[in-house]
């Protein structure tokens, strides 16, 4: 039996490996943000007042839309392109953490990190 040999030919043209280094890069940036909230928000949560209860406020707030996101993401994603939406989901993280740093109130940042980035932090 002689069996052929098949080239094996690799997904988008070879560019799997970026495309995997990118989505590893997202995640290392955008994911990590939420274990490390206590951290680079503590000392502005204490100032403000806020306690245990408002921080699981904000964070729950934040897990919500980043789980439901995807209702509108997705359909996005059909109707323009990955790259766009990456884009303008890039856009609006940035935004909104740069919207975060001068927050006096507990609605500001819950405005600004958790529904903003809420919407737009894409599990991917």
């Amino acid at each position: 039996m002689f069996m052929e040999k098949k080239k094996l030919v690799p997904p988008d043209g070879g560019w799997g490996w970026i495309v995997v280094i990118g989505a590893s890069a997202v995640n290392l940036c955008t994911r990590s943000i939420e274990q490390s909230f206590g951290l680079l928000f503590g000392d502005l949560l204490r100032d403000l007042g806020v306690g245990t209860t408002g921080a699981a406020v904000i964070m729950s707030t934040l897990d919500a839309l980043i789980n439901f996101s995807g209702l509108f993401v997705g359909p996005l994603i059909r109707a323009l392109s990955y790259r766009k939406v990456s884009v303008a989901g890039s856009i609006l993280v940035a935004s909104g953490l740069m919207l975060t740093s001068p927050a006096n109130s507990m609605a500001h940042i819950i405005i600004t990190y958790s529904i903003i980035n809420g919407r737009y932090m894409i599990r991917i």
